[in-house]
């Protein structure tokens, strides 16, 4: 009968708004560790502070610990082929986790962290990976906050005397450019992300050309 059809779909509501519930309050616990994570990270901006780079970034990735926990715990709570119906509510916090290891990363070693990287940091395994995975698209968006991120980190660098490092930002962030520039972008959303690392990339390179201009930086003592 039509009621025990629509009786049928209301169960299945149910089902999935539980799902939805269970899913949300363990994206609040990893919304709550990627804001303690970049808190502790902003540190490295503060240019009065002492604090060694090294050492933020250690305690930076003391948080990956508990992340991982959090993302095992999620990927529990759905089936594989399910995926695409609730990664809404995980992507932004996602993006704000690759945001954040990229940054970190780049701080360690001065390289740019690859997808797999990210995803290991994550937990995420080849045994796992049929569950749950790092989407290509939010990786991309958060290599776009990350050279958000380092445009504002070299404004702070030359104020605290750091002459040398913006020339490394701006090559490090112009090969970010250069392989965005390759890729079809037809995510609206992306787009406009990949269009606010033009304007670091501008903001970058006039750091640069003032600091060339008024003599403070040289080449060769790269």
């Amino acid at each position: 009968t039509m009621e025990a059809v629509f009786e049928a779909f209301n169960e299945r509501l149910e089902v999935e708004g539980k799902v939805r519930e269970e899913i949300r309050a363990v994206v609040r616990e990893v919304e709550l560790v990627v804001r303690k994570a970049q808190s502790t990270l902003q540190t490295v901006h503060n240019t009065a502070h002492a604090v060694p780079t090294c050492d933020i970034v250690a305690r930076v990735k003391a948080f990956y610990v508990p992340l991982r926990e959090h993302y095992a715990q999620l990927r529990t709570l759905f089936k594989a082929e399910e995926y695409y119906r609730y990664n809404d509510h995980w992507r932004n916090v996602t993006q704000s986790v690759v945001q954040l290891m990229a940054f970190a990363y780049w701080l360690e070693s001065g390289h740019l962290i690859t997808l797999p990287e990210v995803e290991g940091l994550m937990g995420v395994t080849e045994e796992t990976r049929v569950l749950f995975h790092l989407d290509l698209e939010d990786y991309l968006v958060g290599l776009c906050g990350m050279c958000n991120e380092m445009s504002r980190f070299c404004v702070n660098l030359v104020t605290a005397g750091d002459y040398q490092a913006p020339r490394r930002i701006l090559a490090f962030v112009g090969d970010v450019y250069s392989g965005f520039r390759l890729l079809n972008l037809k995510n609206d959303f992306l787009r406009k992300r990949f269009d606010s690392v033009k304007y670091d990339m501008k903001k970058i390179e006039e750091i640069v050309y003032d600091i060339s201009i008024r003599g403070l930086g040289s080449k060769t003592d790269e």
